[in-house]
């Protein structure tokens, strides 16, 4: 571990390049093959579990009295907490624990929903179930638990706002959006999560910002206008491709080029919607492109000649 450090110390000064990092890494710091399988058993595992005890309470809901309905997944919250506190939350096995008390808090203020008929908007689900992750996220300093909980915030937002994604006067609520998720991924890249945890953030939010992007500008052409959130969003994309050729992140770049050619290629279409085969033709020539630079872009990173 000290000698995986000092090669991110170094990294992390440019001492090295992204190549030699690697190389480095791969010789003196080996990944230990049956720990990472195990890891990924486990989450696998944990995963199937608590999807069959999801489905469990879907498929035997109205067999089901309103004091198993409400009692189990509470056991199964106090089953969690000790076996969280058993383990360790230092340890893997605890963080599945803790996955699962997660899964279970949201099952349980569904159920409560249902049987109490409170007549809530769905949105509000969302909302309380973030609100509860909260303290468990500061309580086991977890990231992909932070994670899931700012997806299910993103969930809670669209739906809260589910008009903006076609209307200009809720353009407000997709900033918010662009500029919360921003954020996050500044957040993630400041405490140094890693580039595989950093993609979990940027793929959907780009994914996200440009095709919600996307129809705002083709609703904002039709009327003969581009307001000013739409600035956000070039913005934005300008952004995420300097932090990749900054950091010389391959991936994000192939993100950005080809966000930037459906951008492109929506602008062209509305000049030329009545000549679809040009506009193919046009389009097909851009994304050739796009791709084309990333796979120059990753060539330099790697070093290939």
């Amino acid at each position: 571990m000290s000698d995986k450090r000092i090669l991110d110390a170094l990294f992390q000064k440019k001492c090295l390049s992204k190549s030699d990092y690697i190389c480095l890494l791969d010789k003196y710091c080996p990944r230990n093959e049956r720990d990472f399988w195990s890891r990924c058993l486990l989450a696998v595992g944990s995963g199937l579990v608590l999807a069959g005890i999801v489905c469990f309470f879907a498929a035997n809901w109205s067999r089901l009295g309103d004091v198993l309905k409400l009692g189990l997944p509470l056991a199964g919250l106090v089953g969690c907490g000790l076996g969280a506190f058993w383990k360790g939350l230092e340890k893997t096995s605890a963080q599945a624990f803790v996955f699962g008390a997660a899964v279970l808090l949201g099952v349980f203020w569904a159920v409560f929903g249902q049987v109490y008929q409170t007549g809530a908007f769905v949105y509000e689900f969302f909302a309380v179930w973030v609100l509860c992750l909260l303290p468990l996220c500061l309580l086991a300093r977890n990231k992909w638990l932070w994670l899931v909980t700012f997806y299910l915030a993103v969930i809670y937002w669209l739906n809260r706002n589910d008009s903006f994604l076609w209307d200009l006067q809720h353009g407000w609520a997709w900033l918010v959006l662009v500029l919360g998720g921003s954020a996050v991924w500044a957040v993630a890249c400041w405490e140094k999560a890693g580039i595989g945890f950093e993609r979990f953030i940027w793929v959907p939010l780009g994914i996200g910002v440009w095709v919600e992007g996307g129809l705002i500008m083709a609703d904002g052409l039709s009327r003969g206008n581009i307001p000013f959130y739409l600035t956000v969003a070039w913005a934005f994309w300008l952004g995420q491709t300097l932090a990749s050729l900054i950091r010389k992140e391959t991936v994000l770049l192939g993100w950005c080029l080809l966000g930037l050619a459906g951008w492109l290629s929506l602008l062209i279409f509305d000049d030329l919607e009545n000549r679809i085969v040009l506009w193919l033709l046009i389009s097909g020539v851009l994304f050739v492109l796009a791709g084309v630079g990333t796979y120059w872009f990753w060539r330099r990173v790697r070093g290939v000649k």
